[in-house]
């Protein structure tokens, strides 16, 4: 029987992590976004609440600098954006319960059998957002294909710290509040897909 594939840990660990402003010892904040992509909800984000302090993870390095050069050109100074993988970044920087939300909106599905082990919100991955955000924070999760949602609300059903909100789907499409939406959202509607959206949130 074939050994069940994992995701490449220990590789990832080796690759330096980035940071904007400045590389601290450990990170905080109100609201945190993995894969921001172009940064249309981050953006957003940031500018209608100067109050609160943004986190961003990016996986790609030309995003990532597409998203520093951004941020300077709209002198926006509540955002903290980290280039790394955000299963290495969170234990290695988020050190306490701090996020009132988190989105992950529309990562790869990786829809092939063969490529699941690559899929970002497994059980381990869940249980690292819990250990990270308060006490009736919430999760944001969105994805246009309907097999990798579903894997998500299984996983979901494995981490004591949330509960689904859902049923097991929410309706709720204004838990994407950018007015303007998000370029993969736009995109995967013009093409007349489905949207399906995960809402979880931590026990109190």
């Amino acid at each position: 029987m074939a050994k069940e594939k994992q995701f490449p840990i220990e590789w990832e660990s080796r690759r330096p992590a980035l940071h904007y402003p400045d590389e601290p010892q450990a990170i905080t904040g109100d609201v945190l976004e993995i894969g921001p992509g172009r940064g249309d909800m981050l953006f957003w984000l940031a500018q209608q609440h100067p109050e609160k302090q943004m986190v961003a993870i990016e996986m790609m390095l030309s995003r990532f600098r597409k998203l520093t050069k951004r941020i300077e050109r709209f002198e926006l100074t509540n955002i903290r954006l980290v280039r790394g993988n955000a299963r290495i970044i969170l234990p290695r920087y988020f050190l306490t319960p701090c996020f009132e939300r988190v989105y992950v909106l529309f990562p790869d599905p990786w829809p092939k059998d063969r490529h699941s082990f690559m899929r970002l919100l497994s059980v381990e991955f869940l249980n690292q957002i819990a250990s990270i955000t308060r006490e009736n924070g919430e999760l944001i999760f969105a994805t246009d294909h309907g097999p990798y949602a579903e894997w998500v609300v299984r996983n979901l059903e494995q981490v004591a710290a949330f509960r689904n909100l859902g049923t097991p789907f929410s309706a709720d499409h204004t838990l994407i509040p950018n007015p303007d939406r998000t370029y993969f959202e736009k995109k995967w509607r013009e093409q007349g897909k489905s949207i399906f959206f995960v809402h979880a949130q931590k026990n109190g």
